[in-house]
């Protein structure tokens, strides 16, 4: 018989339950007498763990997301620039593969929007791991046949359950993410991710684009992001739905913001997607291909916040035409120097990005300056959808110009739009009175991803005060 005091007894039931939060059963439980003298500092140490351990699992649950993001956006990017190596590679026409990575795009919308669904059913570890799954699987699928519709079904899933994906690790950060910390976590979430993808670029010199090498990379990569986040002790998130989108109601707020995230949408992703096409074409190998994305994303990377805070300072319009125009003239004359320079060739591209990539965010920010409080994520939400179908569009229509031009008619169409596009900014200076700065919103760099990263912006998911 084991005798035990009273305080000793209520220790060892203290013991007991905290042993069994966290998950460790014992099916014979001897009973072990206790020391009076250890009951209270045991009971001071569950007290400091009490304090502790959340923190230590949150910080814990949002690196693991955030390391299982830029696995899952290097594999995603590595496999967009091999696909359009690879088809140039197997003579498809440049129409087939600007209709392919758009046909991605409409997927990637359609994953962000039916994702909801999913999650509600199943919930997000299990709609994850399945959507990684067939991403995965999928990216192996390109091996067995080279046909051009069988690819662009392809890209419709890929890109269907990359949005499902990038949905759910968003919908995680948020809910991990003290509002304290939103705006820091944004910024580190948005810098991953171009990291991400200029790592992606630099994997395409790991083997020849004729080879299954990269496929199988691909593969291990999509199959990967799945370890850090399966693993961790992530609570199960709240579903995001979006809020309420008007288009028509977005353009007459601003037509200046509404037409820049068009822009934005076309002229990014045309860049990413196309690029790597016409570097194939006129006969440039894997490495100049890969920094020639690279050195646009790290443009983009650099200058993005400067220039970001720069519009909080002055008429944002002012900064909007400075980009508009100094993207156009870069991409014109990536378009007019031929093969002779690959260095201006590179510094150009590098122009390019530093001068577009904030275009999106400060276009977010012009709106806001003149939307109410009650309808900003209704009116980011838009914007996404805006941006989106700028992905759409842009690629499909790039591919028709270089089929119909040369390949160097990429660069020129896009200078095309960008400096139309000046162009209407400065007609917009005569049709609206400039926001004071001190009522304007302030500057921050959103990703182009989900209306769910909306929520890590503070301003938008708790308002902003009243001017």
């Amino acid at each position: 018989m084991c005798l035990v005091s009273r305080r000793s007894k209520r220790t060892l039931a203290l013991h007991l339950i905290h042993d069994s939060g966290r998950g460790v059963v014992t099916k014979n439980t001897r009973c072990t007498q206790f020391p009076m003298s250890t009951a209270s500092s045991n009971e001071k140490q569950d007290s400091s763990d009490a304090y502790t351990r959340p923190e230590r699992t949150a910080f814990a649950s949002i690196a693991s997301i955030l390391l299982g993001g830029s696995i899952l956006v290097v594999g995603v990017g590595l496999q967009g620039s091999l696909l359009s190596v690879r088809a140039s590679v197997d003579n498809l026409s440049s129409t087939v593969v600007g209709l392919m990575m758009s046909c991605y795009f409409m997927g990637y919308a359609a994953g962000s929007i039916l994702a909801p669904y999913y999650l509600k059913r199943v919930g997000h570890i299990r709609s994850f791991a399945a959507f990684a799954s067939v991403l995965s699987a999928s990216a192996l699928c390109y091996l067995f046949e080279t046909n051009s519709w069988y690819w662009i079904v392809l890209r419709i899933v890929q890109g269907a359950c990359y949005g499902s994906m990038i949905l759910v690790i968003e919908t995680w950060l948020n809910s991990a993410t003290k509002s304290s910390d939103r705006g820091q976590v944004l910024s580190l979430y948005q810098a991953i991710l171009l990291a991400a993808w200029v790592v992606s670029q630099l994997l395409l010199n790991v083997a020849p684009a004729s080879s299954p090498t990269l496929f199988c990379v691909v593969s291990i990569l999509l199959s990967l992001c799945l370890v850090p986040i399966t693993l961790s002790r992530i609570d199960q998130p709240l579903i995001i739905t979006p809020g309420p989108v008007s288009i028509g109601h977005l353009y007459r707020l601003s037509p200046l913001g509404f037409g820049g995230a068009f822009i934005a949408g076309v002229s990014f992703n045309t860049y990413v997607t196309m690029t790597p096409l016409f570097g194939a074409e006129i006969g440039l190998d894997i490495y100049w291909i890969s920094l020639l994305v690279s050195v646009m994303l790290l443009g983009g990377f650099l200058l993005q916040w400067p220039l970001g805070r720069w519009s909080d300072k002055v008429d944002r319009r002012i900064v909007i035409v400075v980009m508009a125009f100094s993207s156009g003239f870069a991409l014109l004359g990536m378009g007019l120097v031929g093969d002779a320079s690959l260095g201006t060739l590179l510094s150009l591209g590098f122009l390019f990005g530093a001068t577009s990539l904030a275009l999106y965010p400060i276009c977010v920010a012009h709106i806001n300056d003149f939307v109410a409080e009650e309808e900003r994520i209704g009116a980011a939400s838009g914007l996404i959808l805006v941006y989106g179908l700028g992905a759409v569009v842009g690629p499909f229509v790039s591919g028709f110009v270089m089929h119909a031009t040369s390949p160097w008619g990429l660069y020129l169409f896009l200078a095309l739009i960008q400096l139309a596009y000046g162009a209407f900014s400065i007609y917009r200076f005569g049709q609206r009175v400039a926001v004071e700065p001190g009522a304007k919103d302030d500057f921050v760099s959103l990703p182009r991803t989900t209306y769910a990263s909306l929520e890590l912006d503070g301003r938008l998911s708790e308002g902003s005060p009243e001017e």
